[in-house]
């Protein structure tokens, strides 16, 4: 925001930052000239003798997150997935998979975390306290027996046809496993 202020010469300007939520003050200069950004935020009188130039510089504040990732109740280091937030439907920030542990700062608001690019429906509220968040995986033993060949399981848009035999399948917490045939 720019804006200009016209004095007579011998007045004062009182100013204070009064930061939007979610915003902090991390530069603050008077003609070029680095003043205590303390002094702004308490509030306090310039005296103006001359042309005077004020600038002040916010900057969102991000608050450090961590994911841990789960495969039966224990960590899941040797996961292969790759994740991001998401923020109202657009990608917001690609996370690091540090050995199941996703670490990263974001601002205060909602996001959806995504797994390979699919939403895993899995939203968390990141506010001004750190925050611990958890995806679980669980292993599931499928086996497709039918006598119809076109008989199938589907697992969050995937499916698993008769004659596949005996597998372990890795799910998300909270996916549907429905049986269906053609």
């Amino acid at each position: 925001m720019n804006g200009e202020i016209v004095l007579l010469s011998g007045d004062s300007i009182s100013i204070k930052a009064l930061p939007v939520s979610e915003m902090e003050v991390i530069k603050y200069t008077i003609n070029d000239e680095d003043s205590d950004i303390n002094k702004l935020l308490e509030g306090y009188n310039i005296y103006v003798t001359e042309q005077t130039n004020i600038y002040v510089e916010f900057d969102i504040i991000e608050y450090p997150i961590k994911i841990n990732v789960y495969l039966d109740d224990a960590k899941y280091t040797d996961v292969s997935h790759d994740y991001s937030l998401y923020k109202d439907g657009t990608l917001f920030k690609e996370l690091n998979n540090n050995d199941g542990i996703l670490n990263t700062d974001v601002p205060a608001g909602s996001y959806t975390i995504y797994e390979d690019e699919h939403s895993t429906s899995k939203s968390i509220v990141v506010t001004r306290n750190d925050k611990v968040f958890n995806l679980n995986y669980y292993t599931v033993n499928l086996e497709v027996v039918s006598p119809n060949d076109n008989d199938y399981v589907k697992i969050n848009g995937i499916s698993y046809v008769d004659g596949t035999n005996e597998r372990e399948i890795v799910v998300l917490e909270g996916d549907t496993i429905s049986s269906c045939s053609v």
